[in-house]
């Protein structure tokens, strides 16, 4: 029973990590600009603000190191 209950906080924590979007910054850093904008979509409160968080995030890597 002990080892039951302690295990509870380790499934909810195993199943919000399964829920969670990957990063932008790394999504970008990656090369998938299409799935980065759709992350910063659903994380702010417009479209405006998740191209400015885009740019300023596409403006923080130097292409040449990633290809």
């Amino acid at each position: 029973m002990m080892l039951g209950v302690g295990a509870i906080p380790s499934v909810i924590l195993a199943v919000g990590v399964l829920a969670m979007p990957e990063s932008p910054r790394w999504l970008v850093m990656r090369g998938r600009l299409g799935d980065a904008i759709k992350v910063l979509n659903k994380t702010s409160d417009s479209k405006e603000e998740a191209q400015l968080r885009l740019a300023h995030i596409n403006s923080q890597f130097d292409r040449t190191l990633f290809i």
